[in-house]
């Protein structure tokens, strides 16, 4: 039990580290990086509630997606099969989404009152190997470009779930789209095999 909880605070601590280190890094002033680094820990808190309800088996996505959602819970839209995440991919994308949601607050659908965002994910079986695909798409805010800069934000959008094809960030005039594919197997917690 002592070797598991070491375990599993060195890989919070290590993620911790990660967000720390790229969240302090750039062109932001001191206050704006602090203000990131802070939302970024809370998200993590979040989803480490949620672990700890469940004792650390991981978390169904629909709650991850809806606890970081929460302030903005009447203009978003869930959608898709219980899907129970490990407890990494529980990190993972409570960090995604917090990322996409605060993104969408500050140049998207969520800075505007009449923009929405609907969130799907479906798995489509392909014998032993069934696949995953999610995705994010607003729509009824500003039009969008895509951002001149690359920070940690679209780094971690594009590398924080570690699926086997690279996730799509798409500045339509709709809106951003978000999309994610991955094998299953990558991210649902084994016991639901």
């Amino acid at each position: 039990m002592t070797r598991e909880l070491q375990h599993r605070t060195n890989n919070l601590l290590a993620v911790i580290q990660s967000i720390a280190g790229q969240s302090l890094s750039g062109t932001h002033s001191l206050v704006e990086a602090q203000e990131a680094f802070t939302a970024r820990l809370h998200a993590l808190a979040n989803a480490n509630a949620l672990l700890i309800e469940a004792d650390w088996q991981g978390a169904l996505l629909k709650d991850v997606i809806a606890r970081e959602l929460e302030s903005f819970s009447s203009r978003a839209s869930l959608e898709g099969p219980p899907i129970h995440l490990t407890p990494n991919a529980t990190q993972g994308f409570a960090l995604v989404i917090h990322e996409l949601a605060t993104n969408g607050a500050k140049f998207g659908a969520l800075s505007t009152p009449g923009g929405k965002v609907a969130i799907r994910w479906s798995v489509e079986e392909f014998g032993e190997n069934p696949r995953f695909s999610f995705s994010w798409q607003e729509t009824g805010g500003p039009q969008v470009t895509a951002p001149e800069r690359t920070g940690f934000g679209t780094t971690l959008l594009k590398s924080a779930l570690g699926g086997d094809a690279p996730p799509r960030l798409e500045y339509t005039p709709q809106g951003l789209h978000y999309t994610l594919e991955s094998p299953l197997s990558a991210i649902r917690r084994k016991s639901d095999s």
